[in-house]
């Protein structure tokens, strides 16, 4: 079945931070949980909120900008006092586990569709629960997912899930976990090429990387050091000055991160480029989407050309820019799977699903990613 949110007008917005969990009729959903997007469970912000209510046990510096990397050291803690099972690792992996019950709750509302969840999401109809309910397989990613956190908090959702009435519901981690945006759009290279430069301008950071091709086959990818996102007001903001720094600053980054390379690399003449926001053949949906990325719509009347004329123009060659949505990007590593969702966390939730169809370059089996 394929994606009905944007095939037929009025679209609908696929969001998963959207989604509402009013109650799992047959569960034991806790009222703590009942009513609340899955954003406010699932988000960064959310877990670093469960971090510092444990941090009494955890002893994290609290001030540190890599606290939740830092919590991810908890699952190896232990003591001469405890042995194995220090209160610390103890702690740890109750969070995880609950995070995984949060996911459990998400994807369960999304399988179930029941009535009291249905109303909760007015912009979504019928055919759109109807798609969720034949998804039988979602593949995780995401930076928040991809230590210890993620295969504990993974392994309790499926068994939550399993037990619920979905036996056979496949959820797994994705090999690749935070790099999936960027081996998805390195895919999107034409069938010549031997390096391309890729991009994933999401919401915090921006993760750029040398995909590298042996025969057309995507056999390697060079991960660049991550620069920080020109996302200052992450709110829905359709002010063109606003538009025009963040469409500025972005033109910045791509065009430093050629000019370091092309020294290095015989990189093809075109950038595929993950963005966080919602697109439809190049263009952020109109009306839709005025976040950090969409407000780009307020310069132009498609956002690939603009970038385009203005990498070529800037860098004095032509290029062609390519842009996908960062969640159908990170699906565009499953290509072609059937029944089949891609869900990242992050600062919020992506989600995208496997497309048929497209000319994408074949992964190895020995891909490798270089830090």
């Amino acid at each position: 079945m394929k994606p009905p949110f944007f095939t037929q007008k009025p679209y609908a917005i696929p969001s998963m931070n959207r989604v509402r969990i009013v109650d799992l009729p047959g569960l034991d959903l806790p009222e703590s949980c009942k009513g609340k997007l899955a954003f406010h469970l699932l988000s960064t912000e959310n877990l670093r909120s469960m971090v510092l209510a444990n941090n009494d046990v955890l002893q994290l510096d609290v001030d540190a900008p890599d606290l939740l990397r830092a919590f991810d050291r908890c699952f190896t803690s232990a003591s001469k006092l405890y042995g194995h099972k220090s209160p610390i690792r103890t702690t740890a992996e109750q969070i995880a586990r609950e995070y995984g019950r949060f996911l459990a709750y998400l994807l369960l509302t999304l399988k179930r569709g029941d009535p009291i969840n249905r109303a909760a999401r007015p912009d979504w109809r019928d055919i759109h629960w109807e798609f969720w309910a034949q998804i039988e397989q979602v593949y995780v990613g995401g930076g928040l997912l991809a230590g210890q956190l993620g295969a504990i908090a993974i392994t309790a959702a499926a068994e939550m899930i399993h037990a619920a009435g979905f036996p056979d519901f496949n959820l797994k981690r994705s090999p690749f976990a935070a790099h999936l945006p960027l081996i998805g759009v390195a895919r999107d290279a034409p069938a010549a090429a031997q390096t391309q430069l890729v991009f994933d301008f999401g919401q915090t950071n921006v993760k750029s990387a040398v995909a590298k091709y042996d025969a057309g086959v995507l056999t390697q990818i060079n991960i660049l050091p991550s620069v920080p996102a020109p996302c200052t007001d992450l709110n829905l903001n359709k002010d063109p000055v606003l538009a025009q720094q963040t469409g500025d600053q972005m033109l910045d980054i791509v065009c430093k991160t050629w000019r370091q390379g092309v020294g290095q690399f015989p990189l093809t003449h075109q950038l595929s480029v993950s963005l966080a926001c919602y697109l439809l053949d190049g263009h952020a949906i109109k009306d839709y989407d005025w976040g950090c990325y969409g407000r780009l719509q307020a310069l132009t009347n498609h956002i690939q050309t603009m970038f385009t004329e203005r990498v070529s123009a800037r860098l004095n060659i032509p290029i062609q820019v390519k842009l996908h949505h960062d969640g159908a990007a990170a699906a565009m590593v499953y290509a072609g799977e059937e029944k089949t969702a891609v869900l990242t966390f992050g600062t919020a939730i992506g989600n995208g699903y496997p497309a048929e169809g497209l000319e994408l370059r074949p992964l190895s089996e020995k891909l490798s990613i270089l830090n």
